[in-house]
């Protein structure tokens, strides 16, 4: 992948956000701290609710 670099804010694109990222879109991510504490979280969130689920079967 070329260097494809993404420029988001605001905690309402927190999701599409990380969409992109995981989907590998772009490669660098410019943010404000607010919305990247959100990314961040939200994919702790994501992690901890995968294993839990896994835990159950």
């Amino acid at each position: 992948m070329k260097n494809v670099i993404g420029v988001a804010g605001g905690k309402d694109k927190t999701e599409a956000i990380l969409g992109a990222l995981h989907g590998k879109f772009i490669k660098v991510l410019i943010t404000d701290e607010e919305t990247a504490t959100s990314i961040i979280n939200l994919e702790k969130n994501r992690i901890i609710n995968k294993g839990s689920s896994r835990r159950l079967e």
